[in-house]
């Protein structure tokens, strides 16, 4: 459990895909963390795409981080490349922490200069707030 928190994002990705699921008028099927190989024997991967969602029949492609700071320029490409390669409607980030309001103006000017359109999905403020449960 340790390991799914730290090292691989999973309250990040639960958070990400709780708020795509929000998008959704209609239907939401999703799948994460998908590894993409060119050949089944290769070792080394082609492409990570951290969530996959078909929302009201709209395939959706995501990358999740921790911080807003982990998305770099680069990593946003990578994100379009891969989207583009699949034919995605939509590519989406979310981050479960970090200054929203300039990754959203990131993502507003990223999908200015590309075909397909990048959806900021914004943690919700209820989640991260400390509570007492008895």
């Amino acid at each position: 459990m340790r390991s799914a928190i730290t090292e691989h994002g999973t309250v990040a990705l639960i958070g990400a895909l709780s708020e795509a699921r929000e998008q959704a008028r209609n239907s939401f099927l999703y799948s994460p963390g998908l590894v993409f190989y060119e050949q089944y024997e290769d070792s080394e991967a082609v492409a990570e795409i951290d969530a996959i969602c078909r929302i009201d029949g709209s395939l959706w492609v995501g990358e999740v981080k921790t911080n807003t700071s982990e998305f770099k320029p680069r990593e946003m490409q990578k994100l379009l490349r891969e989207a583009e390669k699949m034919r995605a409607d939509k590519a989406f980030v979310y981050a479960l922490e970090g200054n929203q309001d300039a990754l959203h103006r990131h993502c507003e000017q990223v999908s200015q200069a590309s075909a397909i359109p990048v959806i900021h999905l914004r943690p919700s403020s209820w989640g991260l707030t400390p509570s007492v449960h008895i």
